[in-house]
Order: C-alpha cells, then structure tokens, then sequence
C-alpha cells in the first residue's frame, strides 16, 4: 500500500472532526487542548496498524506540512483559535498563539510517534498530563 493508502487509513478525516467538536464545546480552553490531546492518542490506538506502517516507513508526519490546505494546516487554525481563547480568559500568558499551535500539534504527533517506538508505552492519561504539564508549566522550577 502506497503511504497515501496508509494515512487514509489513519482516519485523520476522523481525528480532525472530534477536534472540532471539541473545539465548539463549552469546554475551557485549557480543558479542550488536554482533550485534543487525548483523543488523538485514543485516536492512534484505535488505527494502531496503518500509524505503525507509516512510521515502519519513516513517513509518519509525511504529508501532514504539505501546503496550506493540509490537514495539518486545518488543525493548527484550530488549536490557534483554542489559544486565543485562552489569552482572552486569562488562562495562560500572551504567546504567538500559531507558533504555539504548531508547535502543540508537533508535539502531539512526536508523543505518537514515541509511543510506536515504545515496547511498553505508558497510560494514554500519564502521557497527556506529562505533555500538558510541559506546556502549561515548563521546565524551570519557580521560586
């Protein structure tokens, strides 16, 4: 099967519209990135078979950067939105909300990917709280 063949099968078609479901929630804007989260990990459970020939093949981010109406694209437009809600509650700091987005999307994608990799990968729950503490409250100890 060509890798076109494969990421149709990994049902992104699928993934993209639970996020905007999501994203149309009344659900808190830090309350929604966690559940995009989630589901896209829930999401590659069940389509484990196609997500582990994509990455077999070392082509599984492949297509999702290809121009402006990529599916990647789509989904960067609406975690960006979820960010600009968040600024305007007050929930978290100014930030370049689609800098941020994307850079929120790739880390989704790389915890996926990680999780292919992984003999024994940890509770989708633990996963997501590591990712959402990352990005809500970094590294640095503060005092």
């Amino acid at each position: 099967m060509n890798d076109r063949g494969l990421l149709k099968d990994c049902r992104f078609d699928e993934l993209e519209s639970e996020y905007r479901m999501i994203a149309a929630s009344h659900q808190a804007p830090v309350a929604k990135l966690g559940l995009y989260a989630t589901i896209s990990m829930k999401h590659l459970v069940n389509y484990i078979e196609p997500f582990q020939k994509l990455h077999e093949k070392g082509v599984f981010c492949a297509g999702f950067h290809a121009g402006e109406d990529s599916w990647h694209s789509g989904v960067v437009d609406l975690f960006t939105n979820t960010l600009e809600e968040a600024g305007h509650t007050g929930s978290i700091r100014a930030v370049e909300t689609r800098r941020v987005a994307t850079m929120f999307l790739d880390a989704i994608l790389s915890l996926m990917a990680h999780r292919l990799e992984t003999a024994d990968p940890n509770d989708i729950e633990d996963d997501v709280r590591v990712l959402m503490d990352l990005y809500l409250n970094g590294l640095m100890i503060r005092y």
